[in-house]
Formats: C-alpha cells, sequence, structure tokens
C-alpha cells in the first residue's frame, strides 16, 4: 500500500459560539481531531479562532458536478482536490460510463 487516500468532500468548522449554526446538532470534537479527520476541512469565516481548542463539524451538501483539478494535492491524497468540493472524487468518478448511464450523487463528490 502506498499510503495515499482519497478525500471526501470539505466540512465546514465552525466556532462553538457561531451563530449560523444556533440550534442545529452538530458535532464538536477537538481541534486537533477536526485536523486530523478532516484535514481539507474549511474553516468558516472568522467565527473559529486560531485559539480555539474546540469545533464544530458542519457536513456540506454539495451541487452535483464534475471534478475539477485544483493545484492542492496533500501527500496522501490519490490525486489533487476538486477545485469545488476540495474531495479527491474516488474511483468511481474515474470510470468511464456508457451514454445514459448516470452516475449517483454519492461519487460526484
Amino acid at each position: 500500500m502506498d499510503g495515499k487516500r482519497e478525500y471526501p468532500p470539505a466540512v465546514r468548522v465552525h466556532g462553538i459560539n457561531c451563530q449560523e449554526i444556533e440550534g442545529l446538532l452538530l458535532s464538536r470534537l477537538p481541534v486537533p481531531e477536526i485536523v486530523c479527520q478532516y484535514p481539507n476541512g474549511e474553516r468558516h469565516q472568522a467565527c473559529l479562532s486560531p485559539s480555539a481548542s474546540t469545533g464544530v463539524i458542519e457536513a456540506v451538501e454539495y451541487r452535483a458536478h464534475r471534478y475539477e483539478k485544483s493545484s492542492v494535492c496533500p501527500p496522501d491524497a490519490t490525486r489533487p482536490l476538486c477545485a469545488y468540493c476540495k474531495g479527491t472524487h474516488g474511483v468511481l468518478d474515474l470510470l468511464i460510463l456508457p451514454p445514459g448511464v448516470a452516475r449517483g450523487l454519492g461519487s460526484s463528490g
């Protein structure tokens, strides 16, 4: 095994007092754990301070899209991250499907 892995679409990381997530039931995690589990996560504006010890994870629903290669490629990623969702899209997106066969939303990133 070469140590490469697929990256899921990026999550949004909020501070615990972010007003945009008030009333939502979202997971709180220590920031070091967030960095380890979601290295491609995006910090929501300025509501997560650099000194925060805990963050809140919000899954993002991206519209269906094709992989758009970005210039960002973490050392352990199978390929560069998508410019839109910051995921790698997985091996299913690499398959060439016959005309008329739709991709499932799960493989669109």
